[in-house]
């Protein structure tokens, strides 16, 4: 038998989550600014001291962790063939099914989608066309 790939995944950009993110890590860095204002009482040169450092202590690692985990969530490929199901989950871990040992098949949080094997769980995120898969691997899974 001649394998034949039928649907491929489509990666999404994920830059309404970076954006999300660093708005989330800016108003963090805002709201301990304005904690070490009401503690020194103003304005001085200390205070100023601990602002710049806490911007450069939170903001900055805060805003380095979410792109390198948005960076690797977008790596994410499913491809379906008429024979298994293979390519690369987050981070690059790479994976092939046979599409009999497929038992389920879901969409889940952050544009992504799970697939369901008896030895575990796969779990791809930023994934665009992820309506387009679970039903094209539904359909193949249940002979509709």
């Amino acid at each position: 038998m001649i394998e034949e790939v039928f649907i491929k995944s489509k990666n999404s950009s994920g830059k309404v989550l970076m954006n999300i993110g660093v708005t989330a890590a800016i108003t963090i860095a805002v709201v301990l600014n304005l904690l070490f204002w009401d503690m020194s009482h103003g304005p001085g040169e200390f205070s100023a001291i601990l602002v710049v450092l806490e911007i450069n202590a939170i903001f900055l690692p805060l805003t380095f962790i979410l792109v390198s985990i948005v960076k690797g969530m977008q790596k994410s490929k499913l491809s379906v063939s008429n024979m298994r199901v293979f390519g690369h989950a987050a981070f690059g871990k790479s994976f092939d099914i046979p599409l009999d040992s497929v038992s389920a098949v879901s969409q889940s949080a952050i544009k992504g989608i799970n697939v369901t094997t008896a030895s575990g769980l796969i779990k791809l995120k930023l994934i665009s066309n992820a309506d387009e898969l679970e039903t094209g691997l539904s359909k193949m899974l249940y002979g509709q």
